[in-house]
């Protein structure tokens, strides 16, 4: 009886594991996580930058098809910075907001427009660098020659974590999609000035007069090609042109600055401040570019050649 309950015993012990063991295998599976986390963090931005191409190509193709439909140029409107612009965007967006603060408050409707407008601005400003909407001037059965400009969509925002390139849409073209031997940069997209923002259940001729902002846009003719225009959205050369757009997407996050007037009030957004824009890394966008034919207005992702 002894000698069974001793070799009963042996044996348990035999299949046990020593405190050594088990820090070894504990070593073991946390190298094995801090290699494979870095990797599972790729897989996640390569998904969210493919989402960010398809999300675009998608909205440009609808775009285009509401320029047909409507029969007039419908432009894809960028909130950032044109490329040619020259002032301080954080000024601007401070001046609009004072504008939309002084919107007349003189009867039920003025006080509707200007809360709802305000609303509008508010959601809109932390979108900056990663949204855009459409817009149009023209509609079927509208009188010739009357132009009334209104926004086809609310403000639509890339997915969390991809943001357009912060250079005011100017594009470094990697050398396999320019066909030259070094990178090129191409300041591609016009810019002319819209109303700002916009608040598509109410609309005020009188107020997006007085509201406007310059930014950067693509635009659609009623035939579906791209449509050349100025600052002013008059057409350059009958709104025709040979040259392709290009739109990129990064990896990247924008941080406003808050601030407290009061104490115990909520923090509010300080429109003074300009966005602080991160790129990680710096133009990591090179492999997210999505072209737009000229002739046909058709958007296409490019990708280097395996």
């Amino acid at each position: 009886m002894n000698l069974r309950i001793t070799a009963g015993t042996e044996g348990r012990r035999a299949r046990a594991f020593t405190l050594v063991e088990l820090l070894v295998v504990i070593s073991i599976i946390g190298l094995l996580m801090f290699i494979a986390v870095p990797a599972f963090k790729g897989f996640g931005r390569s998904n969210v930058m493919s989402a960010a191409q398809q999300q675009l190509r998608d909205d440009l193709s609808f775009a285009r098809q509401q320029a047909i439909t409507h029969r007039s140029p419908v432009y894809m409107v960028f909130f950032m910075p044109p490329n040619d612009f020259r002032g301080d965007f954080s000024t601007e967006l401070n001046n609009l907001h004072t504008s939309l603060l002084n919107l007349p408050t003189g009867n039920d409707y003025d006080r509707q427009y200007r809360e709802v407008s305000l609303r509008a601005f508010t959601n809109t400003f932390p979108k900056q660098f990663a949204s855009y909407a459409l817009y149009t001037e023209g509609n079927v059965g509208e009188q010739p020659g009357v132009k009334v400009g209104r926004f086809l969509t609310d403000w639509r925002a890339l997915p969390e974590g991809a943001l357009f390139p912060t250079n005011g849409m100017e594009v470094l073209l990697p050398s396999w999609v320019s066909g030259l031997n070094s990178q090129i940069i191409a300041t591609n997209l016009n810019s002319r000035t819209f109303p700002f923002p916009i608040a598509p259940e109410r609309f005020s001729p009188e107020a997006a007069k007085r509201i406007k902002l310059e930014l950067p846009a693509l635009a659609f003719d009623s035939q579906g090609r791209l449509f050349n225009f100025d600052v002013n959205g008059r057409a350059i050369n009958n709104g025709t042109t040979l040259a392709d757009r290009y739109v990129a997407v990064g990896a990247g996050s924008v941080l406003l600055s808050r601030h407290r007037v009061n104490k115990g009030e909520p923090e509010r957004f300080d429109f003074l401040i300009a966005a602080d824009v991160v790129e990680t890394p710096k133009r990591n966008y090179t492999n997210h570019i999505v072209r737009v034919s000229a002739l046909t207005g058709r958007a296409k992702s490019l990708k280097p050649a395996p």
